[in-house]
């Protein structure tokens, strides 16, 4: 009877699940995204169904190869002049 409730509550979680890996995967929040589909693979494979847990996994590892391409690149020139002035004004204001 408790095994029963708790496989209808992963079930009744797995749509909520979905949606957040659908919005983190629109925001691009890549760490986030990874979190969310590792979960929910904990969640198929609770319920025994491997085929989804497997599919799921594969869009991990795709997430987890976006997140480092997106570590990687370089931030532009205006980006680092930007933070340089910043921290020049921030010296000059904390030296009053």
């Amino acid at each position: 009877l408790i095994l029963c409730y708790i496989a209808d509550a992963l079930k009744e979680c797995l749509p909520f699940l979905q949606i957040a890996e659908s919005d983190y995967a629109k925001l691009e929040m890549y760490s986030r995204l990874e979190d969310v589909q590792f979960l929910i693979s904990v969640v198929h494979h609770n319920l025994g169904q491997t085929e989804e847990r497997d599919q799921i996994a594969a869009r991990h590892q795709e997430t987890a190869a976006k997140r480092s391409e997106a570590e990687a690149q370089v931030m532009e020139d205006w980006v680092t002049e930007v933070w340089d002035l910043v921290a020049q004004v921030g010296a000059k204001l904390a030296a009053r």
